[in-house]
């Protein structure tokens, strides 16, 4: 990441200078944006509209002041001497020092994977105040990692490092009662803290359909799925007016969607095994680097396809390679089912389990694809014998229902 914006220095002190309780501004946050990037964001990880929606919701404060009427500002100051300001220089040093009387230590905060969010939650549970800071134009600009490898596992660590920090006594939930973290603050940080715990519960909605389809059994009515037929309608028309509000396109929200849903249930999962094995004391996480500064990866005809899903044969994979087994096995054979069940006149799944199963294998269509791929995009076989674990131990849970 760099300094995209000359002024950037600038930008921040009139942010910081233009409002009234400037002595509680701790520092002025900007959201991430990154260059080169993929149209439509096919690997969902530019998060315009997460940073928009959430990141900067954190920050307390919105300024109008510009470098322009800053300099108006100090431009019809009175001139004086150095030894005039002294006094004022005094008192608001004296405030300072107040502010940081309870801190034992003052800088970056090292010791977690992700840093810069502890460091920003740190300074919030201190009082200070932070301030958005979006000039034009961006003020600094990343590289968002391309292909299946380094995006899933930028997640995988972001995911371990947030955990650790919800577990730990940093937690925004302890300064919250402790410290002086506001309520909404929490909320906010809470939304990315709880992505690892998040995906367990998704891996049992993904799964969900295809056990009781394989089962014959249902979770959802015969005849009144239309309740939550609505709530699922509602929830997607809404991100997507989201998505259309910033103008992103209709592509690049489904992208997102689905997206979401595999790094949950691949990056996110390991994330979350990865802290309870440190917990256990059975392993130690470790930074792992994700490559963002790949070549463009090619086809078999030798087209330049930088937005296409690729594969290794890293674990990562193999969740997401096993829900997709599952949920194709689990339609093969419930279809099956229901033909021999219609001419019996006996009842099974209803259609929701059936249409809700669809569903997941649509937002893992790129492993569907990586099922049948050849090279960099397709599943290494690796990744699918050790996939058919957990699918045959799943399979025989069914079976003896």
């Amino acid at each position: 990441m760099f300094a995209n914006n000359p002024e950037v220095v600038l930008h921040g002190m009139c942010l910081l200078l233009g409002v009234d309780d400037e002595v509680f501004s701790g520092f002025a946050q900007a959201p991430q944006q990154f260059y080169g990037a993929l149209k439509d964001d096919p690997f969902g990880n530019q998060m315009v509209v997460l940073s928009k929606v959430i990141y900067l919701g954190k920050s307390l404060k919105w300024s109008t002041a510009t470098p322009w009427n800053l300099w108006s500002r100090l431009s019809k100051l009175p001139r004086i001497t150095v030894r005039d300001c002294l006094p004022t220089f005094r008192v608001a040093w004296k405030r300072r020092r107040r502010r940081w009387s309870d801190v034992s230590q003052i800088g970056w905060v090292y010791g977690s994977i992700v840093e810069d969010l502890l460091t920003g939650m740190r300074i919030h549970s201190m009082g200070w105040r932070s301030i958005s800071l979006t000039p034009e134009p961006p003020a600094f600009l990343g590289s968002a990692p391309t292909g299946g490898p380094a995006s899933l596992t930028q997640h995988k660590r972001w995911a371990t490092g947030l955990l650790e920090i919800l577990l730990s006594r940093r937690s925004p939930i302890l300064a919250v009662m402790k410290e002086k973290l506001m309520f909404r603050q929490c909320l906010g940080y809470l939304f990315f803290l709880v992505w690892s715990p998040r995906s367990v519960v998704e891996l049992c909605y993904a799964l969900l359909p295809a056990y009781c389809i394989l089962a014959d059994s249902a979770f959802l009515p015969k005849l009144g799925f239309l309740v939550p037929m609505a709530l699922f309608l509602s929830y997607n028309v809404y991100t997507l007016t989201e998505y259309l509000q910033y103008g992103l396109s209709i592509r690049a929200w489904w992208n997102n969607q689905r997206m979401q849903m595999i790094y949950a249930q691949t990056s996110w999962l390991l994330g979350f095994f990865s802290v309870l094995l440190k917990i256990l004391g059975l392993s130690e996480t470790i930074f792992e680097v994700s490559q963002k500064d790949q070549s463009k990866p090619t086809d078999l005809t030798g087209a330049d396809d930088p937005g296409r899903f690729t594969f290794d044969s890293s674990l990562v994979f193999v969740p997401g390679t096993a829900v997709v087994l599952i949920n194709l096995t689990a339609l093969v054979v419930g279809s099956m089912r229901v033909l021999w069940q219609a001419e019996a006149g006996e009842l099974g799944p209803g259609i929701g389990e059936f249409v809700c199963s669809a569903w997941v294998l649509l937002s893992f269509w790129p492993f569907v694809k990586g099922l049948v791929g050849r090279g960099r995009y397709g599943i290494p076989w690796s990744v699918i014998y050790k996939a058919a674990v957990p699918v045959f131990i799943f399979l025989q849970m069914c079976r003896n229902e």
